[in-house]
């Protein structure tokens, strides 16, 4: 299989992680399925809020992605690991980001118990 239809691929199945975490949040804190970080599972709210956070950036995120990787397509086909390198730096600066941007929220909103502020 093509590496560009791969790689669109693990852009799209990202768009539908995000996708089913937006319509389909967890109800309850579990160790399974969700945004789970110490703050976030301190207590409902703060788990709803957190598993809303990153999905939306899950899903503008991976939609980054796809569009960069069709530009990389479109554009630059003969320049194959240099694509590739494009695709795996945007995916590991939305990981990073996703949960830097989404911790940075919840520390906005709540207290380090869990408390609103």
């Amino acid at each position: 299989m093509n590496y560009n239809i791969v790689q669109l691929l693990m852009g799209a199945f990202i768009l539908f992680i995000g996708l089913i975490f937006k319509f389909f949040p967890p109800k309850s804190i579990n160790d399974l399925y969700g945004y789970r970080t110490v703050l976030s599972m301190k207590n409902l709210e703060t788990w709803r809020k957190g598993n809303e956070i990153s999905a939306k950036i899950l899903i503008k995120g991976s939609l980054i992605i796809i569009f960069l990787k069709i530009i990389c397509i479109c554009f630059m086909p003969e320049l194959a690991v240099f694509n590739t390198i494009i695709f795996l730096v945007g995916l590991i600066a939305m990981s990073i980001l996703c949960v830097f941007l989404t911790q940075r929220k919840l520390k906005k909103s709540f207290n380090s118990d869990g408390n609103k502020y």
